[in-house]
């Protein structure tokens, strides 16, 4: 390997967000030495960075979503962090969070179990000997460094890892190759917060003039919206 190595675990998650914290921490408390490796400055993916704090744990009759998911509820509501919807939980979406406070808890938790972490550090290549993936090549100030480890757990999200290891890759259904829709979200400062119905009332009253257009294709078309979230803290 010409690739200087960096270092040798037992398990090295690729992947940041929610899925490969989880997979980190569960790898951890199993006793294994585990690294997981973020391409962006801090963790969370979505659910912190792009603020998509919303939490599906219900499948519209009773909450089915529990183990590390719930410790992080319980970690949130000691930060006055987390609320759970009004219809909990006879819809999917069961709680809203305040996304800065969860990458606080990702953090407590990626620590308290003893994983090395490596943010701002993007995976850009494997190394392959017999069909097997020996390490993976990630980007440093350094230069491009080498991780080894005995198992390796893709959480990119585009399946990076498989991909530069030569796997078969598909991209959207099946039928046609199209993805759902990204969810684009935005923060607005200086509402007042005692009169949120009177905002979300003319929120609803906008979304309406939009879709409107949307029809007469003057707008985009555009999918649900939801007003809200840490619009509470």
């Amino acid at each position: 390997m010409d690739t200087p190595i960096l270092f040798e675990t037992d398990v090295l998650v690729a992947g940041g967000g929610a899925a490969g914290i989880c997979a980190a921490i569960a790898a951890a408390r199993n006793g294994a030495k585990t690294a997981l490796v973020e391409r962006w400055p801090i963790l969370g993916g979505q659910s912190t960075l792009a603020r998509v704090n919303m939490w599906h744990t219900s499948d519209g009759k009773r909450e089915v979503i529990f183990g590390l998911t719930q410790e992080f509820v319980q970690r949130l509501e000691r930060y006055d962090a987390v609320e759970r919807l009004p219809d909990f939980p006879h819809t999917h979406e069961t709680y809203e969070f305040h996304p800065d406070l969860l990458a606080l808890v990702y953090e407590e938790m990626v620590r308290e179990s003893n994983i090395r972490c490596l943010c701002s550090t993007p995976c850009v290549d494997v190394v392959r000997a017999n069909r097997r993936i020996q390490a993976v090549i990630v980007g440093t100030k350094l230069g491009l460094r080498a991780i080894k480890a005995n198992i390796f757990i893709d959480a990119t999200g585009d399946g990076d890892i498989g991909a530069f290891a030569g796997c078969q890759t598909r991209t959207g259904r099946e039928s046609d190759s199209r993805c759902q829709g990204m969810t684009l979200t935005a923060a607005f400062k200086g509402l007042n917060r005692s009169k949120r119905a009177e905002i979300e009332a003319d929120h609803h009253d906008l979304l309406q003039k939009m879709r409107e257009r949307a029809i007469k294709a003057e707008l985009p078309a555009f999918g649900p919206h939801w007003f809200g979230g840490d619009f509470i803290w």
